[in-house]
């Protein structure tokens, strides 16, 4: 399944998608999606693959894992290639981001409709927060659990806040003065805990397999 974008190849050691690094993040997705489509009794043994040889960026290559395993229920991993042992070395800049690390605040319990958390500092949540429910926290969000309800991190106006979560599926999502929500049907289960940061103008998720 040869394409000048992106090739599929089977082996002995599994499915491998091979990307041509020439081409834009949304031009690999569409050629992937037409090939997914037109040839559906192939993918269908196949839910494991491994990306090979690619030098996307950090931010492309985590945003093209997610959106494979999300839209396609693919399972996708990276083959252990010196480019992508780079890839996992490199130090997060969300993690160098001007967040105040030192102030936390530690919840040991779900939160159910009605609840309200609100911190100056960063918050962890052991367990979900339920629809109904609110967090709200001038640094970041951590959520042992799933995030079903609001979630507001940075509000102070810290663009660099993060909110992550095993599952991400929030009635409301906001980082500083950026508003998202869920979409309106989520049946897809993450394979990993997920990530919601601020990229350019918008809130994106993304999954955050890193240093766990």
């Amino acid at each position: 399944m040869t394409d000048k974008v992106i090739t599929f190849k089977g082996s002995r050691d599994g499915l491998y998608l091979i990307i041509n690094n020439e081409y834009e993040l949304e031009e690999i997705k569409e050629k992937i999606q037409d090939k997914i489509a037109s040839a559906q009794s192939f993918f269908q043994g196949n839910q494991n693959i491994k990306i090979k040889g690619t030098s996307l960026s950090e931010k492309d290559l985590e945003e093209l894992i997610h959106w494979m395993e999300k839209t396609h229920q693919l399972v996708v991993t990276l083959e252990k290639g010196e480019a992508e042992k780079e890839f996992f070395s490199k130090p997060n800049p969300i993690s160098q981001a001007p967040i105040e690390e030192g102030k936390t605040k530690f919840v040991y319990t779900t939160l159910r409709s009605g609840n309200r958390v609100q911190f100056d500092g960063n918050i962890v949540i052991v367990g979900d927060v339920n629809p109904g429910a609110e967090v709200i926290a001038t640094g970041n969000i951590i959520i042992m659990g799933a995030l079903r309800g609001i979630a507001h991190a940075g509000a102070a106006g810290n663009q660099y806040a993060i909110v992550v979560a095993f599952s991400l599926q929030p009635t409301q999502l906001r980082i500083a003065d950026i508003i998202t929500r869920a979409p309106d049907q989520q049946s897809f289960k993450p394979t990993c805990p997920e990530k919601a940061c601020i990229s350019g103008e918008k809130i994106i998720i993304l999954p955050y397999y890193k240093n766990i």
